[in-house]
This record gives structure tokens, C-alpha cells and sequence, in this order.
């Protein structure tokens, strides 16, 4: 059986995340993609930095007449760095680069659209190294048949 479509569409942010490289954005940090990691138990070594760590959420679903549910899958996307000059503010945008589905063909058969609901900045110690964060929350909608998850709506 073919994966969900919420699967899908970890599947392809996990793709797109892996794409932030030097040579088309301005930081490495797609270089190491974690899902959901609990970094508490699990701290960030130094050899992984730069790094993006993804939180996935319980999703919001609305049921319509229409034959059809709506989904908001709500991730947080942190972004993680050994410190550097401005690396909050480049981390920052090259999420926003990489996440923007505007014409790209795989959002458009996967989402409706997507929205940056928040985002923050931070420092934290992992193993009594410091590193420099960014934290952003994108919500992802997109549609399905009432009562499957692997079908759009008709």
C-alpha cells in the first residue's frame, strides 16, 4: 500500500531540508536532518552541526460536507549552528528558501499551500559546547477524503 498522504509530505520536506547546501543557500545545515529527535536525551555533538531538527505535531483536521477533510500538519523546524557572523538570520532564511512551494510540482500535487507561523531565536548547550539556533513553525494544509488518508477527495 502506498504511504499516506501526511507521509508523503514528510517525506518530501525531509527531501527538500537535505538540499541546503553551500551551493545554492548560504549555510550547510541540511547537511544533518533529525525528526523529532529529543535532544535532551540525545544532545547535538559537535560533528553534527550544522544541523536541522524537525518536530512534528499533532495535526488539526476539519471534516467537510464536501466529501473531503482538511489537515494542518504543524512542524517546528529548528536550525542549529557552531556560532558564526549572522548565521542566526542565514539559517533563518534558508528554511523560508527551501519550505516556499510557490511553483514547485511536488508541493503543488501534495499541499494546498503553506504558512510560517512564528519563529525565534535561541542559544543552547549541548554537551558543554554553545550553539546559535533559529526555530521556525510551518503549517502545512492540505486535503483528503473523508475517512482515508491515502486518497484526495473526489
Amino acid at each position: 500500500m502506498a504511504d499516506s498522504r501526511r507521509q508523503q509530505i514528510i517525506d518530501a520536506i525531509n527531501t527538500q531540508l537535505k538540499t541546503i547546501k553551500p551551493t545554492t543557500y548560504e549555510t550547510a545545515i541540511g547537511l544533518n536532518v533529525f525528526w523529532d529527535r529529543d535532544t535532551d536525551k540525545n544532545p547535538i555533538q559537535e560533528s553534527e552541526s550544522p544541523c536541522l531538527i524537525v518536530e512534528t505535531s499533532d495535526e488539526e483536521m476539519e471534516q467537510h460536507a464536501t466529501k473531503a477533510e482538511l489537515h494542518g500538519l504543524v512542524l517546528k523546524i529548528k536550525g542549529l549552528s557552531l556560532p558564526g557572523t549572522n548565521i542566526k538570520d542565514k539559517m533563518r532564511s534558508d528554511i523560508i528558501k527551501c519550505l516556499d512551494n510557490s511553483g514547485d510540482e511536488t508541493w503543488s500535487t501534495l499541499a494546498d499551500d503553506s504558512r510560517t507561523a512564528g519563529n525565534g531565536e535561541y542559544d543552547e548547550t549541548h554537551n558543554e559546547r554553545k550553539f546559535q539556533g533559529v526555530e521556525l513553525e510551518f503549517t502545512i494544509n492540505y486535503q483528503t477524503a473523508n475517512g482515508d488518508p491515502y486518497k484526495l477527495p473526489s
